[in-house]
Order: structure tokens, then sequence, then C-alpha cells
């Protein structure tokens, strides 16, 4: 006698099915688990349901479906001979458990909206599981978000960690906002020493870029500038200055666009993405030994330090030409801290990514965790055929 068991407030018949060792299907009598809840695919003449492995273990687990000689346990063993089934089977359970109505494919899962189910409803996310311990390739995630967003669905990934517990984050790829107008001091002239660059500053003056020309700025990182002859000559229209006590020694934000720290009274020193972006940017010359330093030759000499500078390099000049300020993220285990101008404290946290970099979903988690805590939004700027892509891991409930 057949069973009958209530879901969605319907009563649905408990079948029969069978597997071969590679397929489960159900006959014609089985069309209800599709019309009513979503489960399976029909054949063309609707004489058949194919189930995903996934799909007919969880209707075992329900006791929905029977398929002679098959417990949950023995169907289970079946299917793990695949690489991470069982990873697979707890997201589409939980999706399940959660009132979803879930197919196989493109990425991993196809997620319908609450309430509506193939056929008859339109599918809100695209879902892609991992393990905590997966790579992520960065060049990967952009082409399946572009995919997803192509189709209008959220991007979201499902990471299944050593317990088995889940997390979901919904993947953003974005653009920079624009905040003004890139702002760069100059023309400057600066001597190579070993690998800083170092510049003469005046000692009695600080100085700030007209409000016109600027955005307000942070006033944690004070726009100030020493007095440019240069400038003057060419009628360029210069900063205007007062003479009030010279900044401390050590002390950022001393030039227009808050670029080098005091190394003393008379003398500000830049790090070598500051250098490299003035020097692209036509506003620095660099001497060493009185011969000039061109850009190239002070990139190879950057990257000697810096195996990442490559990437790092094209993340912060991005920043900067969108109108950010862009410092040290060394504190919080990030290549940058990111300032708009308007607030007192950083607003971003940015990580530059290689064209084909990868990272452990591991430590991106505890990325997203540690720029939650101190109240900024993490990004990971890819470097890209087509320019910088801003990733995001967004934590969401779904």
């Amino acid at each position: 006698m057949l069973s009958l068991i209530k879901e969605n407030n319907q009563f649905i018949q408990d079948v029969k099915a069978q597997f071969d060792g590679k397929e489960v299907r159900l006959g014609k009598d089985a069309r209800g688990l599709y019309e009513q809840s979503g489960y399976g695919r029909p054949g063309k003449d609707g004489s058949v349901l194919r189930l995903a492995p996934v799909e007919a273990l969880y209707l075992i687990h329900r006791n929905r479906i029977e398929i002679p000689g098959f417990d949950f346990n023995r169907l289970l063993s079946a299917f793990t001979t695949e690489p991470n089934f069982l990873r697979s089977y707890l997201v589409y359970r939980d999706l399940r458990e959660r009132g979803y109505a879930v197919q196989t494919g493109p990425h991993d899962f196809r997620v319908f909206r609450r309430g509506e189910r193939p056929g008859t409803g339109q599918s809100k996310y695209m879902v892609r599981v991992l393990s905590e311990r997966d790579m992520i390739d960065f060049g990967v995630m952009v082409r399946e978000f572009s995919a997803s967003a192509n189709m209008r669905k959220q991007h979201v990934l499902a990471v299944v960690d050593d317990e088995n517990e889940l997390t979901y984050y919904e993947i953003k790829v974005q653009s920079l906002q624009e905040t003004g107008q890139p702002v760069t001091p100059g023309p400057l002239i600066g001597v190579v020493f070993g690998r800083a660059a170092v510049l003469s500053a005046a000692d009695n003056m600080s100085c700030i870029a007209p409000a016109e020309e600027n955005p307000p700025v942070d006033p944690a990182i004070a726009v100030q500038e020493p007095v440019q002859k240069a400038r003057q000559q060419e009628k360029i229209p210069g900063p205007t200055c007062v003479s009030p006590e010279p900044p401390a020694v050590g002390s950022t934000g001393t030039l227009v666009g808050s670029f080098g720290m005091r190394l003393d009274r008379t003398r500000l020193v830049l790090s070598s993405l500051e250098t490299l972006y003035l020097m692209q940017a036509g506003s620095l010359t660099l001497l060493r030994d009185g011969k000039p330093v061109d850009r190239d030759e002070y990139l190879e000499l950057a990257s000697i330090a810096d195996l990442e500078m490559g990437e790092k390099v094209l993340v912060y000049s991005d920043l900067r030409e969108h109108g950010y300020i862009p410092k040290t993220g060394y504190k919080f285990g990030h290549h940058f801290r990111v300032y708009t101008g308007t607030k007192v404290h950083s607003e971003m946290l940015v990580h530059a990514v290689a064209t084909a970099g990868a990272m452990p979903m591991s430590t991106i988690s505890r990325s997203v965790r540690l720029s939650h805590s101190v109240k900024k939004k993490m990004l990971f700027g890819c470097v890209h055929t087509t320019g910088i892509h801003y990733i995001e891991f967004a934590r969401i409930k779904l």
C-alpha cells in the first residue's frame, strides 16, 4: 500500500524508484514530485522523472521514495564515490529545509524564490559549493559571477567547514565609485637612497590646496604641501600656505593628496607605491647619484623587496585615479586601508590579487570577519585584462 506524506500543505504519494548504479529514475506516478515541489527533471514524454543524486538521497531521507535494495546508508555509499558529494548534499538539504526549491546546475545549484519552483517561477540564486580549504581562483570567480549576473541572478558561495557547518556569502564584483578628481602634488624632485625616495621640504610651511580644487579631506590626514617654485613659474594654481608650527617628525599627509611621511624638518620620504604613482602621473623626477632614474628602473628595484609589487601598484593607482587615498593596511593584515577623504577613519580594506591569483577560502573568511569587526568593507582588487575588479564577499542568511 502506498503511503502519503504531507509537504507544503499537500499530500504527496510515496513512490518507488529504480537505481541502475548511475541514475535514479521514477515513473509517471512520481510526476507530482516535480509539479508540486520541483524535484527532478521530467523526460520529454513525461513518463520518466530523473533525479540528481542529491535529490534522490534527500527524498530517501524524507521517506518520499523507495529504492529496492537501497536504504540511506547504502545509497550514500554509492554516491560518495564521487568527490565532494557529501558537502553538496549538506548544502542541498539545508536549502530544502529552508523552504527553497533547488535544481542542479549551472554552477552547482540553482535556487528558486520561496514559494516558486521550476516551470512556474524564477530562480534567484546561483550557488557554488566549496570547502573552507578550497583555493579561490579570483579569475574563475569573476567569470562565474559574470555568468550569474548575465542571467540576473545573485551569485552565492556555500562554504562547508571542517565540522560540516555552512556559511553563505553573496559575491559582488564592482567598480569603484568616483569620489573626486585624483590629486597629485608637483612638480617634485626626489633622490633615491637604497629603495627610498626622499624629497626636500620647507620646515616652516604647511600648505593646503584651494577648496575648489579638492574635496574635503579627512582631518586625520590633513592635506599639506611645500611651496613649489616650478608651479609658480608656470602660473599653475598652487596651494595656499601659512606658517604654523611645522609638522611633527613621522607625521603623514605632508603633500597634497596625503603623500609622504616627515623624515625630519627638511625631508619627506615616500613609500615605493607613492613614488611609482607620482612618477606615472608625471609629478616626480627621481635622481640617483645625480642621474635620472626612470619608472621601470625604480619598479624593478622596488619589486626586489616586494614580490606582490606588480599587482599592488596597479590597484594603488586605480584607487588614486578614483579619488581615494590608500595607505598601508599592514596593521589589518592587508595591502591597503582606504580613505574617501570625508571621514576620520578609513572605510575600506583592499587586498590586491594578481590576474591568476588564488587564496584559501579560510583566509578570505578571516578577512571578512576582521573587516566586519572594525566596521570596514573588505574588497579584493583583482587585476584583470579589462581593469581592476573589486570583489566583495558579503555574509548573508538565506
